[in-house]
């Protein structure tokens, strides 16, 4: 196993481009490039042409952060991480993961272990595939009696612009649309929606959002449409007593980029829960699908990440009653 343990070592409180060499990530569908001078946060990422997120506006990054009440803001571009250790896989063998570098492969996880000053720690994976981009996030208090204000697991930044958003809440499924304005300045909720569409009308391009795991521990999602930049947050927001020590909040995302010219978008974006083979629906060929790789490991060229809803390395039968709850519904047997 290949990793930099950069031990005692704060990283910079700035996120800017360019202001040290980049580490890049190329494969035939996807760019990304991290920042080693912000924890390794993406700070672009590019999908079949389409731009998830675009560190030149505002100088917006991707990462979790978090703020404990009467304190500053933690993590990511905010500074204060320290990263302990960061993993590089490319095609499943380890790399050492070097600042200015370009690694060319056909997938890529970037794993990562970090404190957020005393206040917690962090145990993150961020993952590209032809079909998606991963990331799966674990965040642990270290301190007693700490109340949280705000905490932002995942932040993906759009060109700001009219955007069109639908979400699908868990777990009844209610759907919520509307959307974000220029300069609007606002905020959009989206709930407990587990699944969250964009779409770009004039740019006929988008991007769909899934949520796992976190829902159910009272997370919410929701849309800040800042002056230069549209956000998709997802968090753990407003508690109003101290948290114990120790207390684990978990979460994971995956992202299908899409295109189409399409009036009713939403088709395009195939935004089905429990839709496993993204076709538009959730049946019985999504079942088989995920029957017929029960039992591998990452490891394994055949492994499917968007099939591992855990995200704990191999396809079981966790990840199955996960796809019948999100079939049937939280309370399927």
């Amino acid at each position: 196993m290949a990793v930099v343990t950069l031990t005692g070592t704060a990283i910079s409180s700035i996120c800017l481009v360019g202001a040290v060499p980049l580490v890049v990530l190329r494969g035939e569908h996807f760019l990304v490039q991290l920042n080693p001078a912000a924890a390794f946060t993406p700070v672009f990422v590019e999908y079949d042409g389409s731009i998830i997120l675009d560190g030149t506006q505002c100088g917006s990054c991707q990462g979790t952060v978090l703020r404990a009440l009467g304190e500053e803001w933690l993590g990511s571009c905010h500074g204060g991480e320290v990263v302990e250790s960061v993993t590089l896989w490319v095609d499943g063998a380890a790399r050492d993961i070097l600042s200015g570098m370009v690694y060319e492969g056909h997938s890529f996880t970037v794993e990562k272990v970090s404190s957020l000053g005393s206040v917690a720690t962090l145990n993150s994976m961020l993952s590209c595939s032809p079909r998606a981009i991963i990331e799966q996030v674990s965040l642990t208090t270290v301190r007693a009696g700490l109340v949280l204000g705000v905490t932002y697991p995942f932040l993906s930044t759009h060109q700001n612009r009219f955007t069109e958003v639908i979400g699908v809440r868990w777990p009844d499924r209610a759907i919520v649309t509307g959307s974000t304005a220029l300069d609007g300045g606002s905020e959009f909720s989206l709930g407990s929606s587990q699944f969250v569409g964009q779409y770009d009308p004039r740019a006929q391009e988008g991007v769909v959002t899934m949520f796992t795991e976190a829902m159910a521990q009272g997370g919410t999602a929701f849309i800040w449409d800042r002056v230069c930049d549209n956000k998709l947050y997802f968090g753990f927001r407003g508690f109003a007593n101290p948290v114990p020590q120790g207390t684990r909040w978990s979460f994971r995302t995956v992202r299908f980029p899409f295109r189409t010219a399409e009036v009713g978008w939403h088709s395009a974006a195939r935004v089905v829960p429990g839709d496993f083979d993204y076709d538009g629906d959730c049946d019985l060929s999504d079942f088989s699908r995920l029957q017929n790789l029960m039992g591998l490991e990452a490891s394994l060229t055949d492994f499917d990440l968007v099939a591992d809803y855990d995200g704990d390395g191999i396809v079981n039968r966790i990840d199955v009653r996960t796809f019948i709850h999100m079939l049937l519904g939280p309370d399927s047997n």
